[in-house]
């Protein structure tokens, strides 16, 4: 955190218990369905495949933010547990820009693309604003592009771009990324 006097850290949470057991019988077909559009796909490696995958997603990668004082060791939860993509300090340390992976999970792309939400918090992890949702994306821009349209192109380039010269608590986003955002 900012002037070094607290830690941000994720930490398991406490009483997650034993990992989810394998189902002893199948819950029944995997149903995908498609929206009847024409688009590129690319093939990934190692994706969820059925509902125990997603449970497994849910124990190994679920933590639960604290801030950890610097020189008593003292922690303090910060929201609640989620599956948090980032979660990174403003300038001043006030706020925090929290990026949660949320279901619905999909089994033909990787975490990346899985739903976020996206939202500013204070320091206790309490939502002052809701910037948005970037719904699980699929398909590419047009024209064979590798880069993904709409709201993800937003959500990448919210990462990192927090910054001290501005006034406190003012997001900067730019005009370019405003205006390829789609809600």
């Amino acid at each position: 955190m900012p002037g070094g006097q607290s830690l941000l850290c994720h930490f398991v949470v406490g009483d997650r218990g034993d990992p989810p057991a394998p189902p002893t019988i199948p819950a029944g077909p995997v149903i995908q369905e498609s929206e009847g559009e024409a688009a590129p796909s690319w093939t990934f490696q190692d994706l969820l495949e059925n509902g125990h995958d997603e449970a497994l997603y849910d124990y190994y990668l679920t933590s639960q933010p604290a801030l950890v004082d610097a020189v008593t060791g003292e922690t303090r939860a910060v929201g609640a547990p989620a599956v948090y993509e980032s979660l990174q300090p403003s300038p001043g340390g006030e706020y925090l820009l929290s990026v949660r992976t949320v279901r619905p999970y999909s089994y033909l792309v990787p975490d990346a693309r899985f739903t976020k939400e996206v939202e500013v918090l204070d320091r206790a992890g309490r939502t002052l604003r809701a910037l948005g949702s970037v719904r699980n994306i699929m398909h590419l821009r047009g024209g064979g592009g590798e880069r993904l349209a709409g709201p993800v192109h937003l959500l990448e380039d919210l990462r990192g771009r927090l910054r001290p010269d501005e006034r406190p608590g003012v997001l900067v986003v730019g005009l370019d990324v405003l205006l390829q955002a789609r809600f």
